[in-house]
């Protein structure tokens, strides 16, 4: 093995698992390439040109993250993240440590802005949570318990908010929330949330795509992350008029002339002319 090239473990039990054995050849060989070619904590740029120049074949990219098991996550800025692989890889990673190599992989998530959900996911994992605890804080279990307590009412109350967003929105009456938990939890807001539910209305209304407007489809672990972005892009090249009051984007349907502030549900008469 030659100096600096890269020593990883791998998956040999991954070709008995039936979400691979059910994918394409070169869907099989790009979940491998993205493996062998991402760095140190799983992240991917994607360069689908050359990675089907080396596969020799066709990759269906748009539909791999769904068809992954949940193991492929779309970041805001477009790379790909293999969720399970520093767990895979390296165990449970903890900044009480004076390991190197392991301070660099720590390095590496924080520098990606995933630290905060890797810790969120140790903390969901029977082998992580018990470190996760003791490195967070010293706290007294009461305290904790409280603090708990405290973030899950809050998170609840975020969760109706957004599900009642999306009923108004769509007309429609969803009480499954799918995965819109683990966003919240993971530090995502309720605007990012409505943001995402806007955005995909206009886009979809109307045609085949309309169905899709629904909490188990916006919310999906493959998907969240991207349709984020995606409206994030639109509402910074001003494709929504803006709100007079908090200054956000505002639904762009009207009835007589008055818009919907989808922030902070303001109502207020706009020239249409």
């Amino acid at each position: 093995m030659g100096r600096g090239m890269k020593k990883r473990l791998a998956d040999a039990e991954i070709w008995d698992k039936p979400w691979f054995r059910k994918l394409s050849p070169a869907d099989k060989c790009a979940i491998m390439y993205i493996k062998d070619k991402c760095d140190n904590v799983g992240v991917w740029i994607p360069d689908k040109e050359i990675a089907e120049i080396y596969i020799g074949g066709t990759v269906g990219w748009e539909t791999l993250p769904d068809r992954s098991n949940g193991n492929i996550q779309i970041l805001d800025n477009g790379k790909w993240w293999l969720i399970d692989f520093v767990d895979f890889q390296w165990g449970f990673l903890n900044t009480d440590t004076d390991n190197n190599a392991r301070l660099s992989y720590i390095r590496l998530l924080k520098k990606h802005g995933l630290w905060e959900m890797y810790l969120k996911q140790c903390e969901r994992s029977t082998r992580g949570l018990k470190e996760v605890k003791e490195t967070t804080n010293n706290k007294s279990k009461s305290k904790n318990k409280s603090n708990n307590n405290s973030k899950i009412m809050v998170v609840k109350k975020q969760i109706k908010e957004v599900m009642e967003y999306i009923n108004k929105i769509t007309g429609k009456r969803f009480t499954n929330p799918g995965s819109l938990k683990r966003w919240l939890d993971s530090g995502f807001t309720v605007q990012d949330c409505k943001l995402v539910i806007l955005d995909r209305w206009q886009k979809w209304r109307g045609t085949e795509q309309e169905e899709f407007v629904r909490p188990s489809t916006l919310f999906r672990p493959s998907h969240f992350t991207e349709y984020l972005a995606e409206a994030k892009k639109a509402l910074q090249k001003m494709i929504y008029p803006k709100c007079i009051k908090c200054g956000k984007s505002l639904d762009n349907e009207m009835k007589n002339n008055v818009h919907n502030c989808y922030s902070c549900n303001a109502k207020f008469e706009v020239d249409s002319g």
